[in-house]
């Protein structure tokens, strides 16, 4: 041992420099051993969990099943899926499979709890074909027609949504009913006889006062 050390006390003092490089790189290499075991131990290093599918559960349930498993659970956005479960989950990050630390956040979004409300245009004074496409493009789909006395045919007169007349600008939920009041076209021939009756009247009247002069 003692011989060991001599050589070695030799050896630095003939390689001053040398031996200096060397200590050095001795040095840096035991902090980053130390530095490696020490962030392993505060990151739990090498636990890992997996994922799980979240999808359609609620948040509540979701948050359970991720504490049994040291995971975290933060709803990042909200958006209206129409027949999804108000509150349940639609998507994730990271994807479910995924393998993650322990105490990782998992971001969620969810169906928003209040139904979507979309602003009606003007829908009156168009062919009902239109009209249904305009609400369909919105993404209403229950939509009903009524036959009203019209001169028109085929012309949306009235909309309502639950007996309430809509303007242009109305908010109603997305999965309202929506009734268009459409003309039948019964009355242009009514209109029309009233026109020509009125005609035969002031011809009538026309010719009584040629007679009497």
């Amino acid at each position: 041992m003692a011989e060991t050390i001599n050589t070695l006390t030799s050896f630095y003092k003939k390689h001053k420099i040398l031996s200096t490089v060397i200590l050095i790189a001795l040095v840096d290499i035991l902090l980053l051993v130390i530095s490696y075991f020490a962030l392993s131990v505060f990151t739990n290093h090498g636990n890992k969990e997996t994922v799980p599918s979240l999808t359609g559960m609620d948040v509540e349930k979701a948050t359970e099943m991720l504490d049994r498993r040291n995971l975290k659970i933060e709803i990042a956005d909200s958006s209206y899926v129409e027949g999804a479960r108000p509150g349940s989950i639609l998507e994730q990050n990271p994807e479910a499979g995924s393998f993650v630390k322990d105490g990782r956040t998992i971001y969620v979004t969810i169906r928003t709890y209040s139904t979507k409300l979309v602003k009606v245009p003007m829908l009156t004074d168009m062919s009902s074909r239109q009209s249904q496409s305009i609400l369909t493009a919105l993404g209403i789909k229950d939509v009903r027609i009524q036959s009203v006395p019209s001169e028109f045919r085929d012309l949306v007169t009235d909309v309502r949504c639950n007996g309430a007349s809509l303007t242009e600008g109305s908010k109603i939920p997305v999965n309202a009913t929506v009734t268009l009041f459409v003309g039948d076209g019964s009355l242009s021939g009514i209109i029309e006889e009233d026109l020509s009756g009125n005609s035969d009247s002031l011809s009538f009247e026309f010719d009584d006062s040629n007679n009497l002069e």
